[in-house]
């Protein structure tokens, strides 16, 4: 199975090999492709929804992925793994009956490679169980203990006794996507409009403020705050993304970034994570943690490279090895 060139007959080895497990649409992926020499990494793209451009091979104790250009990639030279966005949200069946058995063997082979990486101490940087180990409730409640500011929050079936505002933050707990592609996107409503046996999360809304965006990086954080007006038709800054008006976003260091650095740092060590992008509220009353995304893109933050060297310097760094789910 395992073998140490591919068909052509090259060693893509020579440096460091550094498998990531992503999208096509992965903007992050395309810089680190970009600048993968400069820090002497043989990068190796899976995009998982292109899953049928690849020859693809598992086995309990190997692999073999062979890409459309030719290129192959090993167990056995133990190549470091990142997860990215393997998303498989845009990957269609021949049979849409058959779609949700595809995903799963697709999952399979991701959280398989995932596995055989943390226990060979080779996951890197970003943890791909980390959204089942901190869901956004449980972020919340960590948030609390590192001292962070959170807005009133609470998830409500069939009762009345949620966020006691006339007005409430709606949000998805996890899943953003419909059955029909569209986003579903923070909305602000009247809580006696909602249909009852709808299980809504909801939170005290922050419509004056600004929004403030925090990269951490293996102990390194950077803060940036973005120019989009919040309103109740409009609260979420992302619906701007791609779009040719799109907010801008500026590097942001204050009096507040430095009170919260700490605490975030808590945050942090609390949720076990090397890397993730924190996301805030900014109002006369300081910062308001919202929630950590902790696979968050940030190359529309990366005007400078900044981020992106840090991050290529985090990923080779001893220190962010991600241990395996069960400790074994």
């Amino acid at each position: 199975m395992d073998g140490p060139q591919i068909r052509a007959g090259i060693n893509i080895f020579e440096r460091q090999s550094l498998l990531v497990l992503t999208s096509a649409r992965d903007g992050t992926a395309d810089r680190m492709a970009e600048t993968s020499a400069k820090f002497g990494t043989n990068l190796f793209r899976f995009n998982f929804d292109l899953w049928d451009e690849y020859e693809i091979s598992v086995g309990p104790n190997d692999f073999q992925i062979t890409d459309p250009t030719g290129r192959s990639i090993y167990s056995r030279d133990r190549p470091f793994v990142l997860e990215r966005k393997p998303t498989l949200q845009s990957i269609a069946a021949g049979d849409a009956a058959e779609a949700p058995v595809l995903h799963g063997q697709l999952r399979g082979i991701f959280r398989h490679i995932c596995a055989w990486a943390a226990q060979k101490s080779l996951l890197k940087l970003v943890d791909p169980w980390a959204e089942i180990r901190l869901p956004k409730l449980f972020q919340l409640k960590l948030a609390i203990d590192a001292g962070l500011r959170i807005p009133e929050s609470r998830l409500v079936v069939n009762t009345t006794k949620g966020v006691n505002e006339s007005t409430v933050v709606v949000k998805p707990l996890e899943e953003s996507q419909l059955a029909d592609g569209t986003i579903w996107y923070t909305s602000v409503v009247a809580p006696q409009d909602l249909n009852p046996v709808f299980p809504w999360f909801q939170q005290s809304p922050r419509l004056s403020g600004q929004d403030v965006t925090c990269v951490y990086v293996d102990g390194k954080l950077y803060f940036y705050i973005c120019s989009f007006n919040r309103s109740e038709s409009s609260p979420d800054w992302r619906v701007e993304i791609n779009t040719d008006d799109q907010s801008l976003w500026r590097r942001y260091e204050s009096a507040q970034t430095a009170l919260e650095t700490p605490r975030i740092e808590k945050f942090m060590r609390l949720a076990g994570l090397h890397f993730g992008r924190l996301d805030f509220i900014l109002d006369d009353d300081g910062l308001w943690f919202l929630e950590v995304n902790p696979n968050g893109q940030f190359g529309w933050l990366d005007t400078d490279d900044l981020l992106l060297n840090s991050f290529w310097g985090a990923v080779l760094s001893p220190s962010t090895t991600v241990a395996p789910l069960t400790g074994h």
